[in-house]
């Protein structure tokens, strides 16, 4: 069965239980092997020449005290898939998104490698790729990225999913 847009969420999430990937204690390795191949896959409904089907990642270090706004200090590799429709006059209409998120502690290592934009945010990295036939790029990317060998060093205190219009 090809994926779509409505099943991506899930055909992840199915994907990951069959791995093994336990949200209890999750595992780069584990969900990085997993999002890399669901990256590959094409998704039937979207036009990827139109940029219907984007990849994001991104390191982000956050070093804010905890608050009713805020988790606290702590450093997230984020996965995004992005999907973008088009009506019948090539008007886009909407953007959906599936979102894999994974927070660890504040480390130095992870202080390190990010470029603080405030006091309390800094960026280690942040770039797009395409989803489908076009993931390699982006694949190879993600594992060069400092971010991504960084964390594989740390364990991971918690997992996010969500899907939605954005």
């Amino acid at each position: 069965m090809a994926l779509t847009t409505s099943t991506a969420l899930d055909a992840l999430r199915q994907r990951l239980d069959a791995a093994g990937f336990a949200v209890e204690s999750p595992d780069l390795a584990v969900l990085w092997s997993v999002v890399r191949d669901w990256a590959r896959e094409r998704v039937e409904d979207v036009d990827v020449d139109n940029d219907g089907d984007l990849l994001l990642f991104s390191g982000a270090l956050y070093d804010d005290p905890p608050s009713r706004w805020s988790r606290g200090p702590r450093f997230v590799v984020g996965f995004t898939r992005q999907f973008a429709f088009e009506d019948v006059d090539d008007v886009q209409q909407e953007r959906e998104s599936v979102k894999v998120a994974l927070e660890y502690a504040l480390h130095d290592d992870f202080r390190a490698i990010a470029e603080m934009r405030d006091p309390g945010f800094g960026s280690a990295d942040q770039f797009y790729g395409t989803g489908g036939s076009g993931a390699e790029e982006w694949i190879s990317r993600v594992e060069a990225s400092a971010s991504y060998r960084v964390a594989l060093g740390h364990t991971a205190v918690t997992v996010q999913f969500s899907y939605g219009t954005i």
